[in-house]
């Protein structure tokens, strides 16, 4: 986990996996921000200032993985955040892993 909850700085450490390890450590990066959301029997949670910051985090990491597995964009993503996905599926898609065709939906999004 990040420990500012920098979205960008996250996507760009797992930019450079295939896209089936991509969706593991998205899977775990995501439990691990809700078992710190959520925390209980022994598990530290967030301190309250930084609760924000991990909540929207928690939205563009969970908004990542639905856009790799259903190749939509995520509802509660803006689209600014949304564009920041871009670098990652560029990678994925020079690696053949994805259809070029996904670079379709990031164009005519604002900045």
């Amino acid at each position: 986990m990040i420990s500012e909850y920098n979205s960008k700085e996250y996507l760009q450490t797992i930019s450079d996996l295939n896209y089936f390890e991509m969706i593991r450590e998205l899977e775990r990066e995501s439990q691990a921000i809700d078992h710190a959301l959520s925390p209980g029997r022994g598990r530290r949670g967030i301190e309250k200032q930084y609760i924000n910051d991990a909540i929207r985090y928690r939205s563009i990491v969970g908004g990542f993985l639905f856009f790799l597995r259903y190749g939509i964009k995520p509802g509660g993503v803006s689209d600014s955040d949304f564009l920041t996905f871009r670098t990652v599926i560029e990678k994925l898609v020079k690696k053949g892993q994805l259809k070029d065709t996904i670079l379709s939906l990031f164009e005519n999004k604002n900045t």
